[in-house]
């Protein structure tokens, strides 16, 4: 009988420390995919946002908001204006993400509408030559937005799947670009 109940908890500790590798593996995978879609995803904004007013005479910066933008760049250098447009969505407009915080971030490429990844949160902030924030109230006007030389670019991405506690692994983004054509 002692050996029994001794040959018992040893079973039960191995399941325990099984299940525990099998946790930390789901969370270190969990967390290598959030990563990676966040560097992927800041790659083609950071990309996209150093070309702001590139080969472009006149406005440059058509839409400045916290969670949106627009903008003019000659992409291919062929002399034709392209205009590129990022804002956020709802988590109505997501169906295939079992994480209720996700959120689509819509990149428009001169009308023609792409979801480039699926985020938490969308923030743009955008800087005058001295570093100064520029107040969102005054960027609907032209000539403000004619001052902004910083923009600033943030978002928050969760994993797709919850970790077995319930927890979404996040990865947070945050780049000043100043593009140098503006």
């Amino acid at each position: 009988i002692g050996a029994t109940v001794l040959w018992s908890f040893i079973v039960l500790i191995m399941l325990r420390v099984n299940a525990q590798i099998s946790d930390n593996a789901f969370e270190t995978l969990n967390t290598s995919i959030a990563q990676m879609e966040a560097i992927d995803l800041g790659s083609i904004v950071e990309f996209d946002f150093r070309k702001v007013g590139d080969l472009i005479t006149g406005d440059k910066i058509i839409i400045a908001d916290s969670n949106q933008t627009k903008f003019y760049f000659d992409y291919n250098f062929d002399g034709s204006t392209d205009s590129i447009s990022y804002s956020i969505g709802t988590t109505s407009d997501l169906s295939s993400t079992d994480n209720p915080n996700d959120k689509p971030l819509y990149r428009n490429f001169n009308n023609s509408s792409n979801i480039v990844g699926n985020i938490s949160s969308f923030k743009l902030t955008y800087f005058d030559a001295s570093g100064k924030q520029i107040n969102y109230g005054a960027l609907s006007s032209q000539t403000n937005r004619d001052l902004i030389k910083t923009i600033q670019v943030y978002f928050l991405r969760e994993s797709i799947y919850a970790n077995y506690d319930g927890f979404y692994v996040s990865m947070e983004w945050v780049r000043k670009i100043s593009p140098k054509n503006i």
